[in-house]
């Protein structure tokens, strides 16, 4: 297939964040995505086809695009992995089981997604622009621990409860009190915010990792407007950490 997005123009706006890993680089800094403009739906796909293509309608377009994808998710639920030209849909089933194929513990089903070699040419052609900058202030995750396996190498079990330990953890709005935003995102750079957070101090942060996640690389962030002594930022820092469900 033809890469149709070969000569067209892709912008991502990045934040800048201090290394926390490579503490004595003054130098080195991570990226990612500051902000995503929108979620897109299958009305926004066909509303953009109909543009281009005239012919189309965009109410055929957006019914035909739900059919496909619930054929899509039959042939997954049957246990096939369905292959487009830019996404591979994988099922995957992790946990314990018994010798008689019950399932005995942390039995979790779920759809992995990958990109194809097209879609890695195709990211080829995105440039992206640096739009902030943040410096962290001392602020940093030191540590992620999943409490009731006890392991601290970045591995957390689905429906398992997470500690973060570090400096200026704390997770809050601009008013110093309310909850602002714990993220998962995954390695396709897909957001999952964190709802059920059970401790908030300013060096550790506990919360449930969602259930309904699938299995893979994520990108821990913590979005916080917190500082030292009752005073809060103007803009807030975002630290992260690297961590695996499993």
């Amino acid at each position: 297939m033809v890469l149709i997005v070969k000569g067209r123009e892709f912008m991502w706006p990045l934040t800048l964040r201090e290394n926390t890993i490579t503490v004595d680089d003054k130098e080195d800094y991570t990226a990612s995505i500051k902000k995503y403009r929108s979620t897109k739906t299958f009305a926004d796909v066909a509303n953009e086809i109909s543009i281009e293509r005239t012919e189309y309608r965009p109410e055929t377009v957006e019914h035909i695009e739900k059919l496909a994808e619930q054929k899509i998710v039959e042939m997954l639920l049957n246990g096939n992995m369905f292959a487009g030209e830019y996404f591979i849909y994988k099922p995957s089933i992790s946990g314990v089981f018994n010798s008689k194929g019950e399932p005995r513990e942390g039995v979790q089903l779920s759809i992995n997604v990958s990109g194809t070699a097209l879609l890695r040419e195709a990211l080829g052609e995105v440039k992206f622009e640096i739009v902030e900058k943040q410096e962290l202030g001392g602020a940093v995750i030191l540590q992620v621990k999943d409490l009731q396996s006890s392991k601290t190498d970045g591995s957390l079990i689905r429906g398992h409860a997470a500690e973060v330990s570090g400096r200026k953890v704390k997770c809050v709005q601009k008013d110093g009190v309310t909850l602002h935003e714990i993220r998962l995102v995954s390695d396709l750079e897909v957001p999952t915010v964190v709802t059920d957070v059970l401790y908030n101090e300013p060096s550790r942060v506990v919360f449930n990792v969602p259930n309904d996640l699938a299995e893979g690389k994520y990108r821990l962030e913590i979005e916080t407007y917190f500082s030292d002594g009752g005073t809060v930022l103007k803009t807030p820092r975002t630290l992260t950490y690297n961590v695996t469900l499993v």
